[in-house]
C-alpha cells in the first residue's frame, strides 16, 4: 500500500558574505510502500521553492530517505533552476534524536544550498507546528494510480496511466469542445497534473480532497464512481445540479486547474487570436533604470534613507514619488523584480505564474472560488489588474466620516487628490472600440432592467485592446505604478532595491530601526 502527504518547512540561509535569505518549499511526497517507507526507505518529491534572489516559486523535485532507526536521520534533497535555469541543490539532514529534544530534531532541517558544486549558503529550515493538524490530514493510502476506465470516453485510450481516473473523467465533463475549444487530451491531463504539483502544499490537499468529494457525490448518487458514469451524468454532477452534489466552491476548486492549463494551450489561443508576442519588444533602458539595484548586486550590507518605503504597489510607489520630489532620501524595497514591457511577453499563464504571487495560486474560497490576483513585481497588483479606476464614492466618504475619519475625507476635500491621481494615471473611459461583445451584452441586460450602463473608467489612455492587462500591458499603455509613479520617483533621486523581501521590522523605543 503506497502512501502520499505534503510538507512544508521554512526558514533563513546565509551566504558566506553573511547575508541572509529566507527559504521555504512545499512538497509532495510519494513512496509505493508505507511499512517500507517508515522503517527505512525514501520518496518522490515534488512541489515548489522559495528562496529569492536564487530562485522564486521555482518548481522543485527531489527525494526524501528515511531510517530514523538504525541511522538516526531523514535526509532530503531538492533539485530546481534559477531564472536563468541553471541548476540548483539543496540538501539537508535531520538528525533524530529519541531521547534527547526529540520533537526539535523531527522538525529542524540543517542543510546547504549548491550550485554546480559550490556553496551558495547554508541554513537551517524548520516545520511550524501550527500547521500539523494539515500535515496529518494529508497522510492518504493509495493502491496507485489507476488508469480511466471510461466506456463512453474519449480519453479512454489517451489518459495517463499515473493520473487519477476521477481526475481524467471530470477533463471530459468540464472541458466541453468546440468551435474553437479542443478536446482535452493528454497534454492536459499531465499539464494540469503538474501544474496541481507546483501548487502550495495546503491547495494540494484540498485539491484532493475536492476530487474524493466529487467521487463520494457520486457513490451516494448513482451508486459507481465518478469515472464509471455515462458523460452526462458526469456533466451534470459537476456542474452542481444533482442531489449530494458537492458545494460549488468544492466542484470550481477541482476543475480551476484543468481549465487552467487548458485554456492556455497554443492551439486554443491561436484559434482565438490571442497575440503571441513571441518577438520580444526592445527599447533602450531609460536613464533612470540605473536607479534600480537587483538585491545579487548589492554590495553595501546597510543603506541610509529618511524614509524606506516598503512594497511598489498603488500606495508605496505613489507616497515615495511624492517625498522623493519634495526632496526627502527615498529608498523602495520590493520582492519581486522590475519588468519593462519586453518582459511581458509570452503564453498566458507562463506570465502569470512569473509575475503574479504564489504562481497567481491566491484564493479567497466562500460560496465560489475566487481568484485574488496579487503581483509579484515592481508596480504590485497595479501591473497585473484590468486598469479599472474607480473614484470613492461621496456616499462612502461620508460612511467614512460618519466612523471618525477627518475633515481630510470629507468629499470637497477628497476630490482634489482624486483628480491628482486620475490626470497622472490619465483615467478615462474605455473606448468603444476595444470593449467587445461584453459590453454589448451587459448594456442589453441593463437596458432590460432601466439600469444606466456605460463603459468603466481606465488608466489605459493608449489602450489598443491587447486584451492581456492581467499579465502585463505590453505596450505600456496601462499607466501602472511601475509605468507612472515609480519612474516618478527615480528620476527625482530615489533608490529602488528589488528582490528584497522585508519579513519583519525591528522596533526601538517606540520607532522602526530596521
Amino acid at each position: 500500500m503506497g502512501v502520499s502527504f505534503f510538507e512544508t518547512m521554512q526558514g533563513e540561509l546565509v551566504d558566506e558574505r553573511g547575508q541572509r535569505t529566507a527559504m521555504d518549499f512545499r512538497v509532495k511526497a510519494e513512496a509505493s510502500d508505507l511499512l517500507a517507507f517508515l522503517r527505512a526507505g525514501e520518496a518522490r518529491l515534488s512541489g515548489v521553492v522559495e528562496a529569492a534572489p536564487y530562485a522564486e516559486r521555482a518548481p522543485v523535485r527531489g527525494r526524501i530517505v528515511v531510517d530514523p532507526f538504525r541511522a538516526g536521520r531523514m535526509s532530503y534533497e531538492l533539485s530546481f533552476q534559477d531564472e536563468h535555469e541553471r541548476a540548483l541543490r539543496f540538501e539537508g539532514t535531520k538528525t533524530i534524536r529519541w531521547l534527547r529534544q526529540p520533537l526539535r530534531s523531527w522538525t529542524e532541517l540543517e542543510g546547504e544550498l549548491t550550485r554546480g558544486g559550490e556553496r551558495l549558503a547554508r541554513g537551517t529550515l524548520r516545520f511550524d507546528l501550527r500547521e500539523l493538524p494539515a500535515f496529518l490530514a494529508s497522510w492518504s493510502l493509495r493502491a496507485g494510480f489507476a488508469r480511466a476506465d471510461l466506456a463512453q470516453a474519449s480519453l479512454e485510450e489517451g489518459a495517463p496511466a499515473d493520473v487519477d481516473p476521477t481526475w481524467a473523467a471530470l477533463a471530459e465533463a468540464v472541458l466541453v469542445p468546440g468551435e474553437r475549444i479542443p478536446a482535452p487530451d493528454e497534454a492536459t491531463l499531465r499539464a494540469g497534473r503538474d501544474f496541481v504539483r507546483r501548487m502550495p502544499a495546503g491547495l494540494q490537499l484540498g485539491h484532493s480532497l475536492a476530487l474524493k468529494g466529487l467521487d463520494l457525490a457520486s457513490r451516494l448518487r448513482y451508486g459507481r464512481s465518478f469515472a464509471r458514469l455515462p458523460l452526462a451524468r458526469r456533466r451534470s454532477l459537476a456542474e452542481g445540479r444533482e442531489r449530494f452534489a458537492p458545494p460549488p466552491a468544492l466542484l470550481e476548486a477541482a476543475a480551476a486547474p484543468l481549465k487552467a492549463v487548458h485554456f492556455a494551450r497554443p492551439d486554443y489561443l491561436g484559434a482565438v487570436g490571442a497575440p503571441s508576442y513571441e518577438h520580444e519588444v526592445r527599447e533602450p533602458d531609460p536613464a533612470w533604470l540605473e536607479q534600480v539595484t537587483p538585491v545579487e548586486a548589492l554590495e553595501v550590507e546597510a543603506l541610509e534613507a529618511e524614509v524606506v518605503v516598503i512594497g511598489t504597489g498603488a500606495g508605496g510607489a505613489a507616497i515615495a514619488a511624492k517625498l522623493a520630489e519634495e526632496g526627502r532620501a527615498v529608498a523602495l524595497l520590493e520582492a519581486g523584480r522590475y519588468h519593462l514591457r519586453q518582459d511581458f511577453s509570452g503564453a498566458p499563464l507562463e506570465r502569470a505564474q512569473r509575475l503574479w504571487v504564489q504562481r497567481g495560486l491566491t484564493f479567497a474560497l466562500g460560496n465560489s472560488l475566487t481568484s485574488i490576483p496579487l503581483g509579484k513585481l515592481v508596480g504590485g497588483t497595479t501591473a497585473i489588474n484590468s486598469g479599472t479606476c474607480f473614484a470613492v464614492p461621496d456616499a462612502v466618504l461620508g460612511e467614512w466620516r460618519a466612523a471618525g475619519f477627518p475633515s481630510d475625507f470629507a468629499p470637497e476635500a477628497f476630490r482634489p487628490w482624486v483628480e491628482q491621481v486620475e490626470a497622472e494615471l490619465g483615467v478615462t473611459p474605455g473606448e468603444r472600440p476595444y470593449l467587445g461583445r461584453v459590453a454589448d451584452l451587459v448594456a442589453r441586460g441593463a437596458e432590460a432592467l432601466g439600469l444606466e450602463h456605460g463603459p468603466l473608467p481606465r488608466n489605459a489612455p493608449g489602450c489598443d485592446g491587447q486584451g492581456t492587462c492581467i499579465y502585463g500591458c505590453p505596450t505600456d499603455a496601462k499607466r501602472s505604478a511601475n509605468v507612472s509613479w515609480v519612474p516618478r520617483a527615480l528620476k527625482a533621486g530615489a533608490e529602488l532595491f528589488t528582490g528584497l523581501r522585508v519579513s519583519r521590522l525591528l522596533e526601538r523605543r517606540g520607532r522602526v530601526a530596521g
